[in-house]
């Protein structure tokens, strides 16, 4: 199968076509409309918004010294990704580096409207 690597193995069924499509438009592989559990985890984000929040896929391997937000955290805390670290299966990473900055600020928690534009 073309484009068929071990990564795409661990994914559930139905999302290998999406992976395989995104990772050739050079596109983020998900956002969180994809995922199942976005409406309780992001409530107040309409569709258009939540197709705009990437989210890396189980074992992908995070850039070391990039901030990442784990959409699963109910802190909403981001992180600075160390030497090693890959995205888990009970985790939805956000990259900070390919989203804009009034939705990252909006996910985690940043209410001054300076901040917001």
């Amino acid at each position: 199968m073309i484009g068929h690597t071990p990564e795409l193995q661990k994914q559930p069924p139905g999302q290998e076509a999406l992976l395989f499509a995104a990772r050739a438009a050079g596109g983020p592989l998900l956002t969180a409309y994809d995922i199942e559990e976005a409406p309780q985890l992001l409530r107040d984000y309409s569709d258009d918004e939540l197709r705009r929040i990437p989210i890396l896929p189980e074992g992908t391997r995070l850039e070391e010294g990039a901030v990442y937000l784990d959409l699963r955290d109910p802190a909403r805390c981001p992180f600075t990704a160390t030497d090693g670290m890959t995205a888990g299966a009970h985790h939805y990473y956000v990259p900070k580096a390919r989203i804009e900055y009034p939705l990252w600020n909006r996910l985690i928690g940043v209410t001054d409207p300076a901040r917001m534009i």
